[in-house]
């Protein structure tokens, strides 16, 4: 039997099963959830720090390849400002600008995709 992940951004797991003297048979079984990536990180928290802001969160997951951390202006979308290894649980943001409004997000990611993203600060 292999069993195969369905098409990204969908539900569920494809059986893909032979049986001795049958050509197989395709179905559907629910998976674990909408993530099939790594347990996703918590906790974020930033402050400031010298010359920029030190983002922290708690990495939930033994099995990611990287953690992707987001950045947005606060009414601007989110975009990747690091791509960071594995067991990393801190960011110091320097680009960073006095008075302006920031929103930061983290992901793990690893070859199965992406977890959810952690909580917003």
């Amino acid at each position: 039997m292999h069993v195969h992940r369905s098409v990204a951004g969908t539900l569920g797991w494809v059986v893909v099963a032979t049986v001795a003297g049958s050509s197989g048979c395709n179905g559907t079984v629910d998976g674990p959830g909408s993530s099939f990536g790594p347990v996703a990180p918590s906790q974020l928290f930033v402050e400031p720090m010298g010359t920029g802001l030190h983002v922290t969160w708690l990495d939930n997951s033994s099995d990611e390849d990287e953690f992707q951390l987001e950045r947005s202006g606060g009414t601007t979308a989110f975009t990747k400002i690091a791509s960071l290894v594995f067991d990393t649980t801190q960011y110091h943001d320097t680009q960073v600008a006095p008075g302006t409004l920031y929103v930061y997000r983290v992901r793990a990611v690893n070859l199965r995709g992406p977890s959810d993203y952690s909580n917003f600060v």
